[in-house]
């Protein structure tokens, strides 16, 4: 299986004063080698990832692309349980804009002058980075598995500032989730949570999908894809809820999301926060 996946999000486009919003794209490509060939189980993922981000009027904007590898081994005499092993290494280009913005200097008496000379900040530079993770999955039961993981991002903690130093902190991400649902039953929970913590910074992000199996599978042939909706609420602490919903039909996952903002931004945002629609395709095991 080849699966490729596109994300687009838009946010804080209705802050007062802000003449440009925050956008992301992403786009990844991933898939498992020697699958069949391999009797214990085993195999090896590839995969690479594309990330480009603009932010705000100084349209400071990082542009990465990561390659990826990973060991996948069974651990279990009846291959329904794995352990992943896993590495990335990116090369992250950082830049920025000064003329949109406007300094002190521009303050004349009672008003902004544009055309008086403000500071200037260094265009951009590039680096690289490294992560490294494992994760592990039971497969046991196709109605009930789960998975979780961790990962350390920034080994080599690259200098990422525009003008001195400003050394990148290491960030450690633990991660879970899992598919649970009653043997004849259509209706099926998709829980999962997210924790992220970098330098003094930690960030938690937890909910659940309520997934609804209009058709299910074909389990023997896979011919027969599954079609299915679901709606989904999530929270990140102290920050916003997120609804979500998603159509999963014919190898296709399309998703849209839309954070609501409960953080100090929202008196700016008037707790609208930021929008975001992904893409999903998996190709027919062969």
């Amino acid at each position: 299986e080849v699966r490729g996946n596109s994300i687009y999000r838009k946010q804080w486009s209705t802050i007062s004063g802000m003449s440009a919003d925050y956008r992301t794209i992403a786009a990844s490509v991933d898939g498992g080698l020697f699958k069949r060939k391999n009797k214990k189980g085993n195999f090896v993922g590839l995969g690479a990832v594309f990330l480009s981000d603009k932010a705000g009027d100084s349209h400071f904007g990082t542009t990465s692309f990561n390659a990826l590898g990973s060991w996948v081994k069974s651990i279990s005499s009846l291959q329904d349980q794995f352990l992943s092993l896993a590495g990335q290494v990116g090369y992250v280009q950082r830049s920025v804009t000064s003329s949109g913005l406007t300094w002190d200097s521009n303050w004349a008496v009672d008003h902004v002058d544009t055309s008086i000379p403000g500071e200037t900040l260094l265009g951009g530079f590039a680096f690289f980075d490294q992560t490294i993770g494992a994760m592990y999955f039971n497969l046991r039961n196709e109605r009930r598995k789960y998975h979780t993981g961790v990962s350390i991002a920034h080994l080599l903690k690259p200098n990422v500032s525009f003008l001195d130093q400003d050394i990148y902190k290491r960030k450690l991400t633990i991660h879970g989730g899992g598919t649970f649902a009653n043997a004849a039953s259509n209706r099926v929970l998709q829980p999962a949570f997210l924790i992220t913590k970098q330098g003094r910074q930690m960030e938690l992000t937890a909910g659940t999908y309520f997934k609804y199996v209009m058709k299910s599978a074909s389990v023997r042939t896979g011919l027969k894809t599954e079609t299915a909706i679901s709606f989904g609420a999530w929270y990140r602490f102290k920050d916003a809820i997120i609804g979500s919903v998603r159509f999963d039909y014919n190898n296709f996952n399309v998703g849209f999301a839309y954070d609501f903002s409960l953080s100090r931004i929202a008196k700016a945002n008037a707790f609208l926060g930021g929008s975001e629609i992904s893409i999903i395709y998996t190709s027919p095991a062969i």
